[in-house]
């Protein structure tokens, strides 16, 4: 077989992992065999039509080859996937019915902490002994941990470090709101199947370190000549850090992040392709002089070095074999196809890691070298009117941001309008401050103060580029909903079409309105035919949105933390651009400016609404009752929100007939029960007490539990439907 031929066995293997997206709740059992019996059928008429249609093209022995390699590509994804072993440290869970359980755990620190959005630092751990009874004896496990820890007992601990940690063991959760990021299915691609919330830790050892030392070496010595903040850490030095070796090996803070992820700036802190190929280029480019074996040991070993003090993460790794590739290349004097070497990359990483097929960074990654390969020379030549170096920094990231878009969308819901300027205008930045930040690290390393000193004239362009995603942070973005498969398989369908094909390639335009009117068109025919109320899955206070058509009402009370991990991913995946109203039943429990913060950038109007004034908003009326009622109007419905459920049913005037309660908390006072026909009835708690269950069912009416069936969800077309398979554990 020719070259050609291997190359598409390489494309059958990676079709055959991306057919598992037929079961991509990743269930870890043989469910996957649906998948393989679809790619058998799917080569099965290929390997008999195609022929017949194309007499001059493949045999159909090939065809039958090829599918034969994508449906070993699906099995193998299979055994692949990550299972908890018999001595994992998470079946310790089952030997209780609790979902946590007290322990102390030792075990070895496999990455470096990282502030999440509650101040607690958060590690991969990898487990050794567990103690699951008090002053009971340490008994052998194994497998990984997420563990969290206060920030005051995690901000020193580093890679390799071996600790003692007491904390909370328990099961992570499947996500429990639309939109919400599952929890649990995160941790299991990641070969976790459980928790540890610390309480405290300490350090009992040390495995091999030089390489987290070398990380930490360079980000104190990057940051010691620049100002500093009241916890004594410089954000500038963190940010350089950052852009030099990913996000992943330094603790950037979670603000920073956000304000990245936020503008569309999170590929500068995640170590990528350009760092690699800055790094190796400029070794190869000083070492012109050497001879060819030198010149490859040379790039070879910065380049190994350069992956280790990263981590190894997906979007280096790739990068960082092609790279190999291209070493290779030059020692036997033969050039490289770049598209050829992307393919071949992407084949061996998926041949030892094939569960990355799935990884985010790795899919945006590869994307986005795909867009610089094919896209980005017709872009330079459409502005061949300017300078080359201008042309080129308009050009690579406009050919990488039209490749990762769609998929973009297709996870986060939210289109930001002005990424793509920003990423052009800030190209010059992240390229001074890459190349000046590997020279700081260099240096430093050799002579720390020349490193520091070095460091400390990237001040400006660090603090520039802060200041510069913080300014177009205020600017809005757009929703456009949550992106059907099918419609993203179309687009990416529609992108390939034009970049094959030259006939096409002249009629981009019509493709490029085509793709706009799949990403629109429904948006435009759920707004004007929608109904649904949600009930959402929250810990502490209610949060309810109605959806009528274009108008869109958010029950809540103003909790924080409900509004950014909550609410803001369900109106993005939603499309919500706008608020008829927000009314916030509880404007007390944070200050007015917390209360009040936006939900998300889309959003456009909210008016938050006081508890106190009854007012009627799209069907949702507050009543001033004691206790206060809130009725919603639906079609052939009617719906009252019960804050107060323990207290009884307030004297009524005039003539009410609610068929849906809802209320917080595990008891509802039975004359809310018994004296209105409720067919449905919504509790907001982990559970319900047997007293309310009983009688519930004494009176024939369906009773759902937010903290066991997820959020409930109501449509005139499906009725109610929970998120999650419910269970019989709603009593208490």
């Amino acid at each position: 077989m020719g070259q050609k031929h291997w190359l598409v066995i390489c494309l059958a293997y990676i079709v055959g992992l991306l057919s598992t997206f037929l079961l991509r709740e990743q269930t870890f059992g043989w469910q996957w065999l649906t998948p393989i019996g679809s790619l058998g059928i799917l080569t099965t008429l290929s390997a008999f039509v195609i022929p017949q249609k194309w007499p001059r093209g493949p045999q159909p022995a090939f065809y039958l080859l090829m599918g034969l390699v994508a449906l070993t590509a699906a099995i193998y994804f299979q055994f692949r996937l990550p299972q908890p072993q018999k001595n994992d440290i998470s079946q310790v869970l089952t030997q209780t019915s609790f979902p946590r359980k007290v322990v102390t755990v030792r075990g070895e620190l496999i990455s470096e902490g990282k502030t999440n959005a509650q101040g607690r630092v958060q590690f991969w751990l990898n487990t050794e002994l567990v103690q699951a009874r008090k002053n009971g004896d340490f008994q052998p496990v194994t497998g990984k941990l997420y563990l969290t820890l206060p920030n005051e007992a995690g901000e020193n601990l580093i890679t390799c470090q071996k600790v003692q940690v007491t904390g909370a063991l328990y099961r992570p959760k499947a996500a429990s709101n639309p939109g919400a990021m599952d929890f649990k299915q995160y941790l299991a691609s990641q070969g976790v199947f459980a928790g540890l919330k610390g309480y405290n830790a300490k350090t009992v050892g040390s495995g091999f370190c030089l390489l987290s030392q070398l990380r930490q070496r360079i980000v104190t010595i990057q940051g010691a000549w620049l100002p500093k903040n009241e916890q004594g850490k410089s954000l500038e030095g963190l940010l350089l850090s950052s852009i030099v070796l990913g996000s992943k090996a330094v603790n950037l803070p979670y603000a920073t992040r956000t304000l990245f992820n936020q503008v569309g700036l999170a590929h500068v802190l995640a170590a990528s392709g350009f760092q690699v190929s800055l790094l190796v280029g400029t070794v190869l480019q000083f070492g012109q002089g050497l001879s060819k074996k030198t010149r490859f040991i040379l790039g070879l070993a910065v380049l190994l070095l350069y992956l280790g003090l990263t981590g190894f993460q997906p979007s280096v790794t790739r990068a960082g074999v092609m790279w190999f590739a291209i070493l290779i290349g030059e020692l036997s004097d033969r050039r490289v196809n770049s598209l050829g070497s992307l393919l071949v990359a992407v084949t061996v990483l998926l041949l030892i890691m094939p569960i990355w097929i799935w990884d985010l960074g790795f899919q945006l990654s590869v994307l986005a070298t795909l867009g610089i390969i094919v896209t980005a020379p017709y872009l330079e030549k459409s502005f061949n009117f300017l300078p080359p170096k201008i042309a080129n920094f308009i050009a690579i990231p406009l050919a990488a941001s039209l490749w990762t878009l769609p998929l973009l969308l297709s996870q986060f819901s939210v289109l930001v309008l002005y990424a793509i300027p920003l990423n052009i205008l800030v190209t010059p930045l992240i390229e001074v401050i890459s190349f000046g930040g590997m020279i700081s690290a260099i240096t430093g390393l050799i002579v720390p103060p020349i490193g520091s000193a070095i460091a400390w004239l990237l001040y400006f362009p660090t603090h520039w580029l802060t200041q510069i995603a913080g300014f177009f942070s205020q600017f809005p973005t757009f929703s456009p909903g949550k992106m059907p498969l099918g419609i993203l398989i179309l687009i990416y369908g529609g992108m390939v079409l034009v970049w094959l094909n030259s006939w096409w390639q002249k009629r981009w335009p019509i493709v490029g309105t085509a793709m706009i009117g799949l990403m629109i068109f429904p948006l435009i025919l759920q707004h004007f035919t929608l109904t649904k109320v949600t009930v959402f899955d929250t810990p502490k206070f209610p949060a309810i949105a109605i959806q009528r058509r274009t108008q869109v009402t958010l029950i809540d009370h103003g909790d924080r933390a409900t509004r950014q991990f909550t609410l803001a991913p369900f109106l993005a995946q939603e499309a919500v651009n706008q608020l008829e109203c927000a009314l916030n039943l509880a404007p007390s429990i944070n200050n007015p400016e917390e209360s009040q913060v936006n939900l998300l950038p889309t959003i456009k109007n909210q008016r938050f609404l006081d508890s106190d004034t009854a007012q009627s908003c799209a069907g949702t009326q507050l009543l001033n009752l004691d206790p206060p009622l809130l009725q919603l109007t639906l079609p052939q419905q009617n719906w009252w929100f019960i804050p107060e459920a323990n207290r009884p049913l307030p004297q009524l005037s005039g003539s009410f007939s609610p068929t849906v309660l809802i209320w917080q908390g595990k008891t509802l006072d039975p004359t809310w029960i018994t004296t209105f026909p409720v067919k449905t009835a919504i509790a907001i708690s982990r559970s319900v007490d047997r007293k309310t269950r009983n009688l519930l069912e004494k009176q024939g009416i369906q009773l759902y539990v937010t903290g066991i069936d997820g959020a409930i969800q109501w449509t005139p077309q499906q009725g109610f439907q929970t998120i999650l398979d419910s269970t019989d554990g709603n009593l208490s």
